[in-house]
This record gives structure tokens, sequence and C-alpha cells, in this order.
């Protein structure tokens, strides 16, 4: 199971015209999930913009009601390239694919991975929280099916938990 902040209503049809970690917008496109809601929120709201703060991280309500929250399911095996522990230097990447802010070299090595057809996507940390990520290459969505979506501003159990340990304050 893994968490997809979206905007979209079918979370798996919005891969997003544009190039993250490990998407090259148009030559092809990537679905990122999170292993846990914490792990989901923090990539999606939380990011570089805690850095350096003394006092809690100040978020606006309207940043998190216009995100619905998706629980995804594999539907059948995905061949993820691994990055967490030794998976990049049994393959000889550099840790800053998975971990630097700069996400260029990132780009490059997943233009490699994609250029390899059985790989479906990439296994990764967080590198905010260390939790595991996975970025599923746009031809292997078939793989995954939705299994709940919603507005996340009705999770408050999920939500709250992740407010308050994170010291996030909703404006």
């Amino acid at each position: 199971m893994a968490y997809l902040p979206t905007r979209y209503p079918d979370p798996l049809a919005g891969t997003g015209a544009k190039s993250l970690r490990f998407g090259r917008w148009p030559a092809f496109g990537v679905v990122y999930l999170g292993s846990t809601f914490r792990v989901a929120f923090v990539k999606t709201l939380v990011r570089d913009r805690g850095d350096g703060r003394t006092g809690p991280l100040l978020i606006a309500y309207s940043e998190i009601a216009e995100l619905n929250v998706a629980r995804v399911k594999n539907m059948d095996m995905l061949d993820l390239v691994d990055l967490f522990g030794s998976g990049s230097l049994k393959i000889g990447a550099p840790s800053d694919v998975a971990r630097a802010s700069d996400q260029r070299l990132a780009r490059q090595w997943s233009d490699a991975f994609h250029k390899r057809r059985r790989i479906d996507g990439v296994h990764y940390p967080s590198r905010l929280i260390g939790e595991a990520n996975i970025a599923v290459y746009d031809r292997a969505l078939g793989k995954l099916a939705t299994v709940d979506v919603g507005p996340l501003t009705t999770r408050h159990a999920l939500l709250g938990a992740v407010l308050e340990e994170l010291s996030v304050d909703v404006i």
C-alpha cells in the first residue's frame, strides 16, 4: 500500500508535464508513491521549506485543501531499481541520485534505468526522512490500482498525527 497526494481524480492518470527527481518529461512520466502517509505528506507539502526554521512550519489550509490522498496497491509485481541501503553501491550509483536536493543527476540515472525496458521504476529513500518511496514509470502504471482516494482534509487522524509530529501549524 502506498500514498499519493494528488490534484487529480484518478491519481494514476496524472504523471504531470514536468521533470522531477526520476521523471524526464516529455520522454516519460513518473508517479511518485510514499510507503506511508507521513512520507507522502513530507514529500508533497513540507519538502525543504522547513529548513532553518526555529518554530512551527506554517502551511496554509488552502494548500492542504486542494489535495486528495490516494492509497495505491500493486496488482502485479513491479521490477524496481533499488537505491535503498547497499542498492546504490551494488550498481555504482552515487548517493546523490536518491538524496541530493539538486535532481539533475537523478534524472540522468533515471534515463538509463528507463532505457532498460524491464525496469518499472525506482525504490529509493526519502532524502528528508529516510522512509521508502517509489517512482513508477508511466509504462508500468497498469500494474497498480487505486484502492481509495479522497480529500486530504478528511483524513483527520493521519493528518493530525503528522502535523503534530512534524511541528506543522495550519493557518
